[in-house]
């Protein structure tokens, strides 16, 4: 083999090295084709964190110069958008922003007569609109959806809900029930834009709920995100719920799920675990988990010095030492997922109590997950537009670091590079070294190197050019050479000519 080829077959070898060595830290997430968000792109709405441990998006009424622009926050058991009118005022906290219909461009009237909305404690009332809408994604666009139902709300239930919107100008809701037609939801109303779809999608990464202002996750329309979560996600059917069982604080027991067991940790090596299976309904805008009022005994005996400090509205708070270690766990879908007492130890000033809750009504039965506990998972709901009946929530494991952090994957993106890098370096070094050795002294090469049928028998090399150069030189003008003087140089002597005669090897023909 010669040396070139040998040096490529190094190159080569090098080359292939560095392509298998894959990022020894990177996240694999599997994707399926058949999922029911296939074929779409995520658009990823960043989310900010306001009021009492609630999450609001950026949502702009009207188009162009005529937009007005509004924090509202979300909720997945109400199904219609909400937003104060000029008229509420006492609706809002820290001078939110108010929709004027006069000031739209876009506004229509729809129906007659006052809306009142549930918010599940309490109730707001207002006048039913179509509007032109649409949701500020992290990248500064619009995702905008037109022709969409909200209710301008005037007045509140004062009495249960003094302030409705706490931090924020209104609601956007992501239930499909409670309106008088699938359309007059969010998530109800991409169906009359876009007619093929069969099931529209929605996508959450929360972050910390007491982070107020930026950073406080992010929602994924339309498709789930594959950078927030890693392996599959699991697709559970959602669960029906009697109405009896409807829990008294939302406004609908939408995407309620059928959960295996929770178990219960105090970190001491004390454990419990549910009995039986259960239906929990998950709500973004509470913080708290709400279990029944049979289950807060076995939990809280795990808990040294946990005593019940009362009640608050429907449930039962209960006060633990701010140094409890403990954890919550639930099964969905085949899927385990868990709050530490770092989410669930909440400390309100004069101490601590646990973000678990349980009814204050003993029939009870049904749990709440609040977004303490989901801000451990991804959780996707995804609407069928054969209705909620029809309709799924998806949960997946969230990825190491959430999902604007990369770290992982550039770290073992590097090492894997470096790696190959110097397989590559070593396969040069060892060719190198094979090189040197091949190499035999001169003399040996005269006498082992034939390249005597290189040459003519009798071969002039270099003869003289009549200016005295070398006719081996291009003298053209125009060529590459062309600037050379054409003139003999002073102190210039012309060589006489060089014959080598070149001897055959015996054998070979002349």
């Amino acid at each position: 083999m010669s040396s070139l080829r040998k040096l490529r077959t190094y190159a080569a070898l090098g080359c292939l090295l560095l392509a298998a060595s894959p990022p020894a830290l990177a996240r694999r997430i599997k994707r399926d084709d058949s999922a029911p968000w296939s074929g779409q792109v995520p658009k990823i709405v960043s989310l900010t964190g306001v009021g009492d441990s609630q999450f609001a998006a950026q949502v702009n009424m009207g188009v162009d110069s005529a937009a007005q622009s509004f924090n509202l926050t979300l909720s997945s058991t109400i199904a219609y958008t909400v937003v104060a009118g000029t008229n509420c005022s006492s609706c809002v906290t820290d001078n939110a922003n108010l929709y004027n219909p006069a000031k739209s461009t876009t506004y229509q009237t729809y129906g007659s007569g006052i809306t009142n909305v549930s918010l599940g404690t309490g109730a707001v009332a207002g006048d039913s609109a179509k509007e032109a809408c649409g949701l500020k994604t992290s990248n500064g666009t619009f995702w905008n959806y037109a022709n969409q139902t909200i209710i301008i709300a005037t007045g509140s239930d004062s009495a249960a809900t003094p302030t409705p919107f706490t931090g924020g100008s209104g609601i956007v809701g992501l239930g499909l029930t409670g309106v008088p037609n699938l359309a007059d939801s969010l998530l109800g109303q991409q169906f009359m834009l876009h007619p093929n779809r069969s099931t529209v999608n929605v996508g959450f990464a929360l972050g910390s709920d007491s982070a107020q202002g930026s950073n406080a996750g992010q929602m994924h329309v339309l498709a789930p995100d594959p950078n927030s979560y890693q392996g599959d996600i699991s697709l559970v059917n959602v669960a029906s719920v009697n109405a009896g069982q409807k829990p008294p604080n939302l406004a609908s027991a939408d995407w309620a799920v059928p959960v295996t067991q929770w178990v219960f940790s105090n970190g001491g090596g004390g454990s419990a675990n549910s009995p039986a299976a259960f239906v929990a309904i998950p709500e973004i805008s509470l913080p708290s988990i709400y279990v029944p009022a049979t289950a807060a005994p076995t939990i809280y005996a795990l808990i040294a010095n946990s005593t019940q400090s009362g009640v608050d509205g429907n449930s039962t708070v209960w006060s633990v030492p701010c140094s409890s270690k403990f954890s919550f766990s639930a099964t969905i879908g085949g899927v385990s997922f868990t709050a530490t007492e770092k989410d669930l130890v909440l400390n309100n000033g004069t101490g601590c109590v646990s973000a678990i809750r349980s009814w204050a009504d003993p029939s009870m039965g049904t749990y709440i997950f609040g977004s303490k506990f989901l801000q451990n998972a991804y959780i996707v709901f995804s609407a069928s537009s054969s209705g909620m009946a029809a309709s799924q929530v998806g949960w997946a494991t969230r990825a190491s670091g959430g999902s604007s952090n990369h770290t992982g994957a550039i770290v073992g993106g590097v090492i894997g590079g470096l790696a190959g890098l110097a397989l590559l370096i070593g396969g040069i070094f060892m060719f190198m070294r094979w090189r040197k050795r091949d190499r035999t002294a001169p003399s040996q090469k005269a006498m082992t190197d034939d390249r005597s049928s290189w040459y003519p028998a009798s071969t002039t090399v270099g003869s003289p050019a009549p200016h005295g150069g070398y006719s081996g030189l291009p003298q053209t003008p125009g060529t590459a050479f062309s600037d050379f003087s054409t003139s003999p140089q002073p102190g210039f002597q012309p060589l006489a000519p060089v014959h080598m005669e070149v001897e055959r090897s015996p054998g070979r023909p002349a």
